[in-house]
C-alpha cells in the first residue's frame, strides 16, 4: 500500500479553501506527491510601494526579474516529481511588469500537472505583448485584479483589454471586513514551543507555498524574508534546482516538506495564525 494515496491527499487538503475547486475531480487516483498551491514569483519589481506588502516587495533595494532559465528549469525539475498542483499563482511584485511572462504562462499551459493558473495583478499595467494574451487565453488561466479604490480608474484600462482579448478575470474587492491586510510582525524569534507552533500553523490561512529562485518555501513571507537576509534559511526550503540531488531524493524531500511538517522554523518569526496581527490599511503607499 502506498503511503500517500488518494485518501491521504484528500484528507491533507480537506480544510484548504483557496483552491476554489473540488479537488477530488482532479485526482486520477495514482498521484503520490501533490503540492496543493504554489506561488511562482517572476519578479520583485512592482509599480506600487505598499507599506503592508505581505511579500515584502518594497524592501528590495534593487528589485529585478527572476532569470527565465532559472524559472523554467526549476519548474521543469519540480514537475518531474510532483504529480499535481491544483493552483499556481504567478506573482511578483507586479507580474505584468516581467518581460518573459508569456514564456512562463506557456510553460504552465503545457503541463498537465497544473489544474489552474492565477495571475494576481494590481491592475495598473496593461501588457503590450500579443503572445502573452494568447497564452492567457488558455482556459486554465485566470487574472485576478486587486481593486484598490485610489487606483480604480487606472485598473479599468487592464479590464477593458482583458475583455477585448477574451481573458477570464475577476476583481477582488477590499472592504471594511473583507480581504483585510494584517501586520505579521517582525522577524525576531518568538520562542514558541512545538505545540504552539503546530497550532499556529494549523490556524494560518496561507495555503500556498512559494517557489522562488529554484527553492520551495512554506510561504511567500518566508521566501522573501530569507532572500532579504531577515531570518535564517535553515529548515525553511527544499532546493529544487540542486542537481546533485537525484529526482528520487528530491521527491522524498518534498514529500517530507509538504506532507510531514507540522510547522516550519519561519513560523516562529511570524504572528500569522496566532490572532496577534493588527489590521492595517490596504495598499497604503509608503
Amino acid at each position: 500500500m502506498r503511503k500517500y494515496d488518494r485518501e491521504f491527499i484528500l484528507n491533507h487538503y480537506k480544510n484548504h479553501y483557496s483552491f476554489h475547486m473540488d479537488i477530488s475531480e482532479h485526482l486520477k487516483g495514482d498521484e503520490e506527491l501533490v503540492v496543493g498551491s504554489i506561488d511562482v514569483c517572476v519578479t520583485t519589481r512592482c509599480n506600487l510601494a505598499c507599506k503592508g506588502c505581505g511579500s515584502l516587495m518594497p524592501l528590495y533595494g534593487h528589485p529585478e526579474d527572476v532569470d527565465l532559465e532559472t524559472l523554467l528549469l526549476s519548474l521543469d525539475r519540480f514537475f518531474s516529481v510532483v504529480d499535481r498542483v491544483f493552483r499556481v499563482n504567478v506573482v511578483g511584485g507586479e507580474p505584468f511588469i516581467c518581460p518573459h511572462m508569456d514564456r512562463v504562462i506557456e510553460f504552465l499551459n503545457s503541463r498537465d500537472e497544473v489544474i489552474w493558473t492565477v495571475v494576481p495583478s494590481n491592475g495598473l499595467v496593461v501588457p503590450k505583448n500579443p503572445r502573452l494574451f494568447k497564452a492567457l487565453g488558455n482556459p486554465k488561466n485566470h487574472v485576478r485584479i486587486s481593486h484598490y479604490e485610489h487606483f480604480d480608474d487606472r485598473s479599468k484600462l487592464l479590464i477593458t483589454k482583458l475583455r477585448e482579448e477574451g481573458i477570464d478575470y475577476s476583481v477582488k474587492e477590499f472592504g471594511d471586513d473583507t480581504f483585510l491586510w494584517y501586520d505579521f510582525g517582525d522577524y525576531e524569534n518568538r520562542g514558541r514551543n512545538s505545540a504552539e507552533l503546530a497550532n499556529q500553523y494549523r490556524s494560518c490561512e496561507v495555503e500556498w507555498m512559494s517557489l522562488y529562485q529554484g527553492k520551495l518555501y512554506p510561504c511567500p513571507r518566508a521566501a522573501h524574508s530569507i532572500d532579504l537576509g531577515l531570518q535564517p534559511a535553515e529548515g525553511n526550503y527544499v532546493d529544487v534546482l540542486d542537481e546533485t540531488i537525484s529526482l528520487e531524493r528530491l521527491k522524498f524531500q518534498l514529500e517530507e516538506f509538504v506532507y510531514e511538517a507540522s510547522y516550519y522554523p519561519a513560523c516562529n518569526r511570524c504572528d500569522r495564525g496566532t490572532g496577534l496581527c493588527p489590521v492595517i490599511p490596504v495598499a497604503e503607499q509608503g
